[in-house]
């Protein structure tokens, strides 16, 4: 399950929508992780005209 601030909030959602919301976040992790990735290894991120 996806940490949220509010369990209340969170449990009001139906099952679906728990998912959705619950992809997208995973989601944004790895994005971010990947991208900031790139700017501690020296030179695996994308080129400078991107």
């Amino acid at each position: 399950m996806l940490p949220c601030h509010d369990p209340d909030l969170w449990a009001e959602l139906n099952p679906r929508q728990q998912i959705y919301l619950t992809e997208i976040y995973y989601a944004g992790q790895s994005a971010e992780s990947r991208s900031k990735g790139g700017a501690f290894d020296w030179g695996h991120g994308p080129p400078a005209s991107e």
